[in-house]
């Protein structure tokens, strides 16, 4: 979406726990914010675990205000509690919303909130590149 960037993007920052998993240190727009990855080679990620080093950073990359928008969209959809229907209608076209709403593909929830179904959890990456 061309629209305006929302100020203050929520929520914590995930962990990332086993090989190949992604953790960011934030997602808040004013917040310097990274992306690291673990060691893929599950020889290192077992080796590293042995030692008690359960962090063991790969690789790492900073996210700029239009990927912590996406992280956020792409996270929160995929959750129990799901995104705000306000925030996403601001990021996302709200033709395409609507389609996935009317479709099925994306369930209106408690406060007002919006996710994935269960039942398209199989899907959810096709449902997410449509709306973005």
């Amino acid at each position: 979406s061309d629209g305006p960037l929302p100020t203050k993007l929520g929520p914590s920052p995930y962990p990332g726990v086993g090989r190949c998993h992604l953790r960011t240190s934030g997602i808040a727009a004013s917040a310097k914010s990274i992306r690291q990855w673990n060691e893929s080679a599950l020889k290192g990620y077992i080796a590293a675990s042995l030692d008690g080093d359960f962090t063991k950073v790969q690789g790492s990359e900073q996210l700029d205000e239009q990927q912590l928008i996406m992280e956020k969209v792409m996270l929160g959809l995929r959750t129990a509690i799901g995104i705000p229907e306000t925030f996403l209608r601001e990021v996302c076209e709200t033709s395409l919303i609507d389609e996935a709403l009317a479709t099925g593909n994306l369930i209106r929830i408690q406060d007002e909130n919006i996710r994935i179904p269960e039942n398209r959890f199989f899907i959810s990456d096709n449902i997410i590149s449509s709306i973005i």
